[in-house]
């Protein structure tokens, strides 16, 4: 920081990122060439529309709303730098310059994923004569899920301090075929992990379906022949409790962590519905069936193993993770066969 003129400079990495006038109090971002508003309850109005829906999606101290000229009272642009979102305030209408042709919902409710706190909708934002029906969008940012939940709650709680990569997951609503759709597997498995962490048996209205079976349809659509990317399997692994909470850990680390991280989902302190079981040894599947196993047999570090399980091997693993199961009562030794 330096001071020239009644004005504070403030320097980050050799880059001027903001000037501050101490005649005016008016703050200069010298990256968007515009002067900022500042976001917080008391120098915003919260009765504005903007401040009730985006403060409720992210934090209030990650918010930039940004105005084009020292005397203007109303922003033109609000930014959120830590998901990297923007939009732009054009009339009524605040449109999105990450998704294009799609301007932020008035109406932020969605009949599904009811225990989750923070998202954002978006809807089209385009004049068309056809009968094709452009589908809502919904951003749910990547943050870890706090592990403190009240027993009988549905509710999850983000731990808003961190942010994963990406920052965020956008879905499709498609309100005719009755499910929300990601362009990625880490979106789907991310959203399978949401209704799981969520589930009720009661149906919503959207899916209609309860949350345990929405996670496993979405389950379905995440088997992949080869290898899950280390954010992808750090996703998988959240199911199993919280057994690592860091969002870009490599999934190396766990080799020879198997059991303790099985152990936990299937003789943890909260007793699992029997529903929770089938999600994990979905789960298990996927990580079996997708050459992922091998790092539950043996850590190398001096080659990078992608291979797929021996027949043996499989038969072995079936074994260690069925007999949990076996011991709890939820299948019989009559009906598993190798």
């Amino acid at each position: 920081h330096w001071y020239e003129d009644d004005k504070i400079y403030i320097k980050n990495e050799k880059a001027r990122k903001f000037t501050i006038d101490l005649n005016s109090n008016e703050i200069h971002s010298n990256e968007h060439e515009k002067f900022l508003i500042p976001f917080i309850k008391n120098g915003f109005d919260q009765s504005n529309i903007f401040y009730s829906i985006f403060s409720q999606f992210e934090d209030e101290n990650y918010i930039l709303a940004l105005k084009d000229r020292e005397q203007d009272s109303e922003p033109v642009i609000i930014y959120l730098p830590r998901l990297n979102l923007k939009f732009k305030l054009e009339g009524r209408k605040i449109i999105s310059e990450n998704f294009k042709d799609y301007r932020l919902s008035l109406n932020q409710h969605i009949n599904t994923l009811l225990g989750v706190p923070q998202y954002l909708l978006i809807e089209p934002d385009i004049q068309c004569n056809d009968s094709i029906k452009f589908n809502r969008k919904i951003i749910i940012p990547y943050h870890p899920i706090k592990k403190e939940k009240a027993f009988f709650s549905s509710m999850i709680q983000f731990d808003s301090d961190k942010v994963g990569k990406p920052a965020y997951f956008s879905y499709e609503i498609d309100e005719n075929l009755k499910c929300l759709n990601s362009e990625t597997t880490a979106g789907s498995l991310y959203l399978a992990l949401l209704y799981f962490k969520t589930a009720t048996l009661d149906k919503d209205l959207l899916l209609e379906m309860n949350g345990y079976e929405t996670c496993a349809e979405i389950l379905k659509t995440c088997w992949q022949n080869c290898q899950y990317s280390d954010t992808e399997f750090n996703i998988i692994l959240k199911f199993f409790e919280n057994t690592c909470p860091d969002l870009e850990k490599p999934w190396s680390n766990y080799a020879g962590k198997e059991e303790e991280i099985f152990k936990n989902a299937t003789h943890g302190s909260n007793v699992h519905h029997r529903n929770t079981h089938a999600i994990f040894l979905r789960l298990i599947y996927l990580l079996l069936s997708s050459y992922q196993a091998d790092f539950l047999i043996k850590a190398d570090d001096r080659i990078d193993k992608r291979c797929r399980l021996s027949l043996e091997e499989e038969k072995n693993y079936y074994r260690l993770v069925i007999g949990n199961y076996i011991h709890l009562g939820y299948c019989s030794k009559q009906k598993i066969i190798f």
